[in-house]
């Protein structure tokens, strides 16, 4: 695989071989409802999984060239085994509803989870409640918190088994200027406990966990016009990252380490009307602003159904879901006849990117810049034609970007590309006729 500042060419570098399975069972057992202090609905559950995963990943050589097509380093691998992994997970919960009177609800939880394969014991507690705090004005405000956990995929445990990195530094003329230096794959050991996880000391024992609240208060303000906020904070930690250890200047042996050390930020602000003049016609209008950072070298961007095969020294800043304002406006309309339309319409902000160099680094702060503002009007038409009493036909037309704004999905990103800085890969006005069987 040759990767150059003006695109990539030659064969993708890794080749993945995997056999996998996952079984579980979750029962629920819900009591007969208490009343006691207002109206108690108790339940309990549990869930018990059981993963498997067996393959190979092998890697091939990559080069790295300038724009002239001189080679400035060779990433390529050695050794390598099949791996075979499994895991068993439990996790037991009990809630209670309470309906303490017709305007005030309350939700109370309690979760317990273990992953083996992570050597680790981890508790989420969670509550949320649901108020009308006046009779007749249609005001509901509901409230939420929680611990949440991820389960860690078996991919992270198979990394010590992929090839290891050879990486080698070339000067203009051909010459080794740097290295073969060797990076040794490890997975980390998380040393910090926080007091709703529990975990041995031993290698890979993350716990990806976020904290997450929200409040949400619903009016409404006529009998067809209903207004909705709602805003949300979420803090994660534990997050499982790619972390590159430099080389030792003496044995030029380095480490690509998945650590349990990454975190991210984000919270949202939703504001959400519904108009609803009767049964034909509905719309639906959202507007949303939002904040997403964290850690930039997420594990799945390496470990993968498509790795990347630079591996980057990690950084903090934007993350690909942040998009400071989104708006959005949908709805359904019947029309004679048995047809109906639905339009949407989309404005956001773009998607942000990095820029990098010819050696494929980091150029300034990542992902600080973005792509041009998406703006798209879709529609579908389509109507229902019953066959009999079973099935029914749903004919429709759907129509794309009908504005044919220029929407690029590509960019020229590396500042040795001589097309820098050029957005591409707009789709345009497009249609599409397709039928679906309702039954």
């Amino acid at each position: 695989m040759t990767i150059a500042p003006a695109g990539n060419s030659g064969n993708y570098f890794a080749d993945q071989s995997r056999d996998s399975w996952r079984v579980g069972w979750s029962p629920t057992y819900t009591f007969p409802q208490v009343e006691r202090w207002g109206a108690h609905l108790f339940k309990i559950g549990s869930y018990i999984a059981r993963s498997d995963d067996d393959g190979q990943v092998n890697e091939r050589p990559v080069d790295i060239l300038d724009p002239t097509g001189v080679r400035l380093e060779q990433i390529s691998f050695f050794g390598g085994r099949p791996f075979s992994m499994s895991d068993t997970e439990y996790a037991v919960f009990g809630q209670d509803h309470w309906t303490i009177s017709s305007r005030f609800a309350a939700d109370l939880g309690l979760r317990t989870e273990s992953q083996v394969v992570s050597h680790s014991f981890r508790v989420a507690p969670r509550a949320g409640i649901a108020w009308v705090p006046f009779a007749n004005t249609g005001t509901v405000v509901r409230l939420g918190f929680g611990f949440f956990y991820d389960r860690v995929p078996l991919d992270v445990y198979s990394f010590n088994h992929y090839p290891k990195q050879i990486v080698t530094m070339f000067d203009a003329n051909g010459d080794i200027s740097a290295g073969p230096f060797f990076y040794l794959n490890a997975l980390g050991v998380v040393n910090t406990r926080g007091p709703l996880v529990f975990h041995q000391n031993v290698e890979g024992n993350f716990s990806p966990r976020a904290a997450t609240g929200s409040i949400q208060v619903e009016q409404s303000v006529t009998h067809f016009l209903k207004l909705r906020v709602g805003y949300l904070r979420s803090i994660s930690d534990g997050l499982v990252t790619m972390t590159q250890i430099v080389p030792d200047p003496v044995t030029n042996i380095g480490v690509n380490e998945l650590s349990g050390s990454g975190d991210s930020r984000y919270r949202q602000l939703e504001l959400t009307a519904r108009v609803q003049t009767s049964e034909k016609y509905q719309v639906f209008l959202s507007y949303v602003r939002n904040r997403a950072h964290g850690d930039l070298n997420e594990f799945s961007n390496y470990l993968g159904s498509f790795p990347l095969a630079v591996i980057r020294a990690n950084q903090y800043g934007r993350l690909p879901g942040d998009l400071p304002s989104r708006f959005l406006a949908w709805g359904t309309t019947r029309l004679p006849l048995g047809f109906r339309i639905s339009p949407i319409l989309e404005y956001r902000d773009g998607f942000s990117y990095s820029a990098f160099d010819a050696a494929q680094n980091y150029v300034g702060i990542p992902n600080r810049n973005r792509y041009p503002n998406f703006l798209s009007l879709d529609s579908r038409f389509s109507k229902d034609i019953k066959v009999n009493p079973k099935y029914t036909v749903r004919l429709s037309v759907s129509s794309y970007n009908l504005s044919n704004h220029f929407n690029p999905e590509a960019l020229h990103y590396n500042t040795a590309d001589e097309a820098f800085g050029i957005f591409f890969g707009s789709r345009g006005r497009r249609f599409t006729a397709d039928f679906d069987v309702l039954f």
